[in-house]
């Protein structure tokens, strides 16, 4: 397989120095019946670039390049390398890092691997990822070695294992929390309900005292208030006092004089055969006698605070009619005519109407003025 100048589906090109490696690869393709072309015995030895290589290249489907610090270093795999990309399509050449060197960086390599997918041996294994693309570009089946599919499943599960391991841990962490935060959050709760309880407790050992103490100033008020109603009912008895006696005197000679000139009115009537005589005996002393009561109630009204000035015209009105009776009476008498009287009778208490109507409209004026 090594040297049998046939159509190859790989060349190799590589540094010898890379030997452990490449080793791995060739097993790997012969694993996927993968044939190739490497350089065993040195072709090149110390001259130049030998036919047999570019030929081998030119019979080779791919160029697998090892790319490594060595393989920078060697003039063989450049020119192999060279070689190729100035007769093969650009898809055609496959890099492989196998160390942690940058391709691109190296003088001579980035117009040749420019847009071209490198793969390095860490991230991608030799008998999973590079073979795989290495089949893809032939149009071969890829078959995926036993161990590795063995040592995947085994990674899957222990990769498994250990995801439903930390995911157990997290869901009883996660439970763990939240049991914490309920726990803090019912405390929390309970907090504030005791709070809430103890503040409306407080409130309403509030509302009780400022009710009491309402109550209690309201008594207080009402206490005084009547202490003082009473107070000016006292004094508003101790000065109507004098004047309750004056008006009840008043009262007894008012009694007294009606019953006196009732007598005499009726025993100079039937002596003078005349009504009017008797009659005017009795009215006006009497009329008289109750005015000056009238007086003293006005002015006790006055004390208590009831404006009764209006009381006033009625006992002008009284005083006048008692006095205007006897008067017609005379005049009706002296010139033998009742028209006479009559006359002076009305007039008289024309002339009290009409007093006694001015003077309740000035005096209902002011009233309307103070209100």
């Amino acid at each position: 397989m090594y040297l049998k100048m046939s159509k190859f589906d790989v060349f190799i090109s590589y540094s010898r120095r890379d030997t452990a490696v490449v080793d791995k690869i060739c097993n790997a393709l012969s694993k996927q019946n993968v044939t190739f072309f490497i350089d065993k015995k040195g072709l090149a030895g110390g001259g130049e670039f030998p036919a047999e290589l570019e030929e081998a290249i030119d019979n080779s489907h791919l160029v697998l390049f090892i790319a490594s610090q060595n393989s920078y270093k060697s003039k063989y795999t450049r020119g192999e390398v060279s070689y190729a990309y100035n007769t093969k399509d650009k898809g055609n050449i496959i890099p492989y890092v196998i160390d942690n060197s940058n391709l691109l960086d190296i003088k001579g390599m980035k117009l040749i691997f420019t847009n071209i997918n490198i793969r390095n041996i860490n991230e991608h294994p030799i008998e999973i990822t590079l073979m795989k693309d290495i089949c893809d570009l032939l149009g071969k089946s890829y078959e995926e070695p036993d161990t590795i599919v063995e040592e995947i499943e085994k990674k899957n599960k222990d990769i498994l294992a250990e995801f439903k391991r930390i995911q157990t841990e997290e869901e009883q962490r996660i439970q763990e929390e939240i049991k914490k935060q309920k726990e803090k959050q019912e405390e929390l709760l309970r907090k504030i309900e005791e709070e809430k309880i103890a503040e409306l407790r407080r409130i309403e050992e509030i509302s009780k005292d400022k009710e009491r103490w309402e109550e209690e100033e309201r008594k207080i008020r009402e206490e005084e208030k009547n202490k003082i109603i009473e107070e000016q009912k006292a004094i508003i008895e101790a000065k109507k006092m004098p004047l309750k006696k004056k008006q009840d005197k008043c009262y007894f000679i008012a009694i007294v004089t009606i019953t006196l000139t009732f007598i005499i009115g009726i025993w100079l009537g039937i002596k003078c055969h005349s009504f009017w005589i008797g009659f005017t005996i009795f009215f006006s002393p009497s009329m008289l006698s109750l005015v000056i009561p009238d007086y003293y109630d006005y002015k006790l009204k006055e004390i208590e605070g009831i404006n009764n000035k209006d009381h006033i015209s009625g006992a002008f009105c009284v005083a006048v009619t008692a006095l205007a009776l006897p008067i017609a009476v005379w005049r009706g008498l002296s010139n033998e005519s009742f028209w006479d009287g009559a006359v002076v009778f009305f007039w008289s208490l024309a002339f009290c109407g009409l007093v006694a109507y001015i003077y309740d409209q000035i005096f209902k004026s002011k009233k309307s003025n103070d209100a």
